[in-house]
Order: structure tokens, then C-alpha cells, then sequence
């Protein structure tokens, strides 16, 4: 039985409202891949890495808008 994997493009620290967004969509997408989506740029992933905290480990309220950024990737995952 032959396994196969799948590959998905996540954009890091790029603002899904910009041209440079727009260009990488682009490109993947012309590779034949699925943007699975785009993380900003935040200060949340530095502070809570260093306190050894992921997303889900704080208040929703504080990381709301990069929670909301991850869904379209567990939606992926989970299929």
C-alpha cells in the first residue's frame, strides 16, 4: 500500500491584505499547492515561546485575531 502525504503553503508574517500576499498566493498556487493561509506578524508568538506558551494556552480574548488566522490550517489538517 502506497502512503501519500499532502503539502499545503502557509504564509508566516505576511498580511493577507497586501500585494506581497497577493504574489505569493500567486506563485503557490501556479506550483499546484493549496495556501492553506497567512499568520501576521506578531508579537504574540515571540512572548509566548518564550514563556514556553502556545496560543490556546492564554486568554482567547488576548490572541483572538491570530486564533482566527489558524483555522483554515486545522480545517486542513483535520480532513
Amino acid at each position: 500500500m502506497k502512503e501519500g502525504g499532502r503539502v499545503g503553503v502557509l504564509g508566516m508574517r505576511v498580511d493577507a491584505r497586501t500585494r506581497a500576499a497577493e504574489q505569493l498566493q500567486r506563485f503557490v498556487e501556479d506550483l499546484g499547492l493549496p495556501v492553506l493561509g497567512f499568520l501576521r506578524d506578531t508579537q504574540n508568538y515571540v512572548q509566548l515561546a518564550a514563556h514556553g506558551l502556545t496560543l490556546w494556552d492564554v486568554a482567547p480574548s488576548r490572541v483572538a485575531k491570530d486564533v482566527e488566522q489558524w483555522q483554515s490550517l486545522l480545517e486542513w489538517v483535520e480532513r
